[in-house]
């Protein structure tokens, strides 16, 4: 335990005292919390939930998520890498859950979604070294770097004011977003031990004041909400039909893509290394379990959260401990909507203000794991083009508007950038000695 006196951040295995694991896990959970409820909330509206069955869903969502993530960082037996990673509901299988529910019921959505998971997890405990290959450091550089990128829009919408709100855009959300973000900056240039440390949420509660004096901040919501409720396991029931589970299968190996990318950004920030197999196998075992899990109560598959990942990097806390109680306060918060309501509240300025450096922290850390290779010509082609196609579609959507959600799924974002620097990778020649570089530049920083 460290001398809470001497606060110089903390480090993979270090175990802080109450006085910093509170606050600090606290970053975690308003982070997550404000990242992850435009899942569920967007899953429901499009598969016609009302509003209690709406409420139920976030609170499943937020209770199998705590679970997760205390698995991922503390590790039981084989399930958890042990590294100080969040999880929570994905964004890939959005469209799939829609589309799926639309035509053959949200329960055979979950049914889909629970086979794939103990696919994936299957694929986690047995397949790893296949997988690996698959994704060398030269694939999941772009990945990660995509990952940021992507989430840069993002953050700029939420400190508009995010999709649907009045005020869209409006100075007081530009001022709010905006002083929120420059309090990071300064916190964490300026701010010495715990001060830099917290910066996140420093900031995010400063924010959360200066909205509340400009009246931005709408308490109506917690008066619906109750004090305690129990997650209900399979409250829509759950059926199995072979076409959706197919295509969820199809949909966990992006979301597994994804996962690979944050996993190894989330290795270089807290240990300052690329991740190993055995973190990889255990963490796409824990995932998979977790996501089977969402399943049973209702909810749709997890993955790492990359603005919890660029926090790390950020403030210099990197203790797995800190980001598995964090994990514990957020189960608990699955049984106390009204708490659970009441951080929800944070305005989306403050989040997009407080989010959007972390965003930044992750591509930067994708350049860092490219610049760390030596990459030949046909490396530097591979990269261009697999950024072209992932980045070029993720700006213009509408360029696959009239083909099926696959289709747009595969190409568009962070699957496009993996998938064609993979296709790229495995034909192209040279691939051999380029590979034999990293091997022998990985057994050199050993």
């Amino acid at each position: 335990m460290k001398n809470q006196k001497e606060f110089t951040g903390y480090e993979l295995n270090d175990m802080p005292g109450a006085a910093h694991l509170i606050p600090l896990s606290m970053q975690h959970v308003l982070l997550f919390i404000a990242g992850s409820l435009a899942v569920p909330l967007i899953i429901a509206g499009g598969v016609g939930m009302d509003a209690q069955q709406t409420a139920m869903v976030v609170q499943c969502m937020i209770f199998v998520s705590g679970i997760g993530t205390m698995l991922q960082a503390f590790g039981v037996w084989r399930i958890g890498n042990r590294l100080p990673t969040v999880l929570g509901p994905t964004f890939t299988f959005l469209t799939p859950a829609i589309a799926i529910s639309i035509v053959y019921g949200y329960d055979v959505f979950l049914g889909g979604a629970l086979v794939g998971a103990l696919v994936m997890a299957l694929a986690g405990a047995f397949f790893v070294n296949q997988i690996k290959r698959l994704f060398p450091p030269l694939v999941l550089g772009c990945v990660i770097m995509v990952i940021g990128i992507a989430l840069f829009g993002v953050g700029i919408n939420y400190i508009a004011g995010g999709d649907g709100a009045a005020d869209y855009a409006g100075w007081r959300n530009y001022l709010v977003g905006g002083i929120t973000m420059l309090l990071v900056i300064v916190f964490n240039i300026f701010g010495k031990g715990f001060l830099k440390g917290a910066s996140v949420l420093i900031a995010m509660v400063a924010g959360t004041i200066l909205a509340l004096i400009l009246g931005m901040v709408d308490f109506s919501p917690l008066a619906a909400e109750a004090w305690f409720a129990l997650p209900q396991p399979l409250a829509f029931g759950i059926r199995f039909k072979l076409a959706p589970i197919l295509i969820c299968i199809i949909m966990y190996l992006v979301n597994t893509v994804e996962f690979i990318g944050d996993t190894s950004n989330a290795a270089l920030a807290a240990a300052d290394r690329m991740v190993t197999p055995k973190e990889l196998s255990q963490g796409i075992l824990c995932d998979g379990l977790t996501s089977a899990l969402a399943a049973l109560f209702n909810v749709s598959p997890t993955v790492t959260y990359s603005a919890n990942i660029g926090l790390l990097k950020l403030t210099g806390v990197k203790s797995r401990f800190i980001v598995g109680f964090a994990g514990v306060i957020i189960a608990v918060l699955g049984f106390i909507p009204k708490l659970a309501q009441l951080l929800a509240l944070i305005p989306m300025p403050v989040i997009g203000g407080a989010s959007l450096v972390t965003f930044g922290i992750i591509t930067t850390s994708g350049i860092q794991i490219l610049m760390r290779e030596k990459l030949s010509d046909r490396d530097m082609l591979i990269v261009a083009v697999a950024l072209a196609v992932g980045i070029g579609f993720n700006f213009t959507p509408a360029a696959l508007a009239d083909y099926p959600y696959f289709v747009s799924a595969l190409l568009n974002g962070i699957p496009g950038t993996a998938i064609t620097a993979t296709v790229l990778n495995l034909l192209l020649p040279g691939r051999r000695s380029s590979e034999a570089a990293t091997e022998e530049q990985a057994k050199a920083e050993i």
